[in-house]
């Protein structure tokens, strides 16, 4: 698996479209893996994302469901102190947090 330095889309831009769609933004599978497995609710999960740092990047990998586009993965401590494994994209075929789990 090809992996990139640097991510494939602005932190801001991620967290502007997180905060505007709020459960939206969501695969079904990041909300219960923020709930369910790290204990979070949607507001909570939202602030993480939302406090988000570039340095809490941790690599860009290959969409494998659409073709062309990349996920943006980052280390994020949730208010809990858990660290939570989040994966982000911004293509039109996609939600934009594909990945919220315990890392």
């Amino acid at each position: 698996m090809q992996t990139m330095a640097k991510p494939s889309y602005p932190l801001a831009t991620v967290q502007s479209q997180v905060i505007t769609l709020k459960a939206a933004a969501f695969t079904a599978s990041a909300i219960n893996g923020g709930q369910i497995d790290l204990g979070l609710t949607l507001a909570e999960m939202i602030a993480t994302i939302h406090s988000a740092e570039e340095s809490d990047f941790y690599k860009t990998m290959p969409n494998n469901t659409i073709k062309g586009a990349f996920q943006d993965v980052y280390h994020l401590t949730t208010p809990l102190s858990d660290v939570a494994y989040t994966k982000f994209c911004l293509h039109p075929l996609s939600k934009v947090v594909v990945s919220f789990k315990r890392k």
